[in-house]
């Protein structure tokens, strides 16, 4: 989804709710959302995967942010900065 996000601009948006609040407008979209993320989310946490105590409120905001960061260049280098995403997840 990230770099999915990088080169759909409305994507990005619509998880960071720039300039639309989803909740609002598809409240049975964002909420599908958020129940599939939340689902995998639980199933990592269970296979130990991933952190304890990451919510699903964390996964989208840092999905926000690789997305933006890969929309937004810089001199970040895509590949590194989602390989320090994924250890932070990392129990």
């Amino acid at each position: 989804m990230t770099t999915e996000g990088a080169t759909d601009k409305g994507l990005a948006d619509a998880l960071a709710g720039e300039g639309i609040d989803l909740g609002d407008v598809m409240p049975e979209h964002e909420r599908a959302f958020k129940d599939a993320l939340g689902q995998l989310l639980r199933l990592a946490q269970a296979a130990g995967t991933v952190r304890p105590d990451v919510t699903v409120a964390d996964v989208k905001t840092l999905m926000v942010g690789c997305q933006a960061m890969q929309r937004y260049g810089g001199d970040a280098a895509p590949e590194r900065v989602l390989g320090v995403v994924r250890e932070g997840l990392r129990p």
